[in-house]
């Protein structure tokens, strides 16, 4: 099974929201729960979204990443808790773990390890980081 090492995904993020005139710590990706991701007009999951921009956020937990948005299919790698880079979000199986439930699924792309992690695994002061429909 494939990870995210949390150094290499924090160099790249910097790299690109650096490049892009963005400064990424800790402190200033987070922002108040709950104006998080938004639930209007909810799509059908895409397979690969484009990786052309993404955010850095905090996850609290260590996750399994997955191939849809859905746990019933096989882990594809591990994502580490910590600062990780996110693409986009849309919606999937909704999962209940570590006192949350969502039904919201972030898109993660690093090297060789891409797919889907579950919102609940993200640290709360991340909920309101404004993220892009897959």
């Amino acid at each position: 099974m494939k990870q995210l090492k949390r150094p290499a995904v924090a160099v790249l993020s910097a790299a690109v929201l650096g490049a892009a005139g963005l400064a990424v710590t800790a402190a200033s990706a987070h922002a108040a729960q709950g104006s998080a991701v938004s639930m209007s007009a909810p799509s059908s999951p895409a397979a690969e979204p484009s990786a052309t921009r993404g955010y850095g956020l905090d996850f609290a937990y260590d996750a399994f990443v997955y191939p849809t948005p859905s746990t019933r299919g096989r882990p594809v790698g591990i994502l580490h808790a910590g600062i990780q880079y996110i693409y986009c979000w849309t919606t999937g199986e909704s999962i209940t773990d570590k006192g949350h439930t969502s039904d919201a699924w972030l898109y993660v792309s690093s090297g060789d390890l891409s797919g889907w992690v579950s919102r609940v695994y993200l640290a709360p002061d991340s909920y309101g980081t404004p993220l892009e429909h897959c």
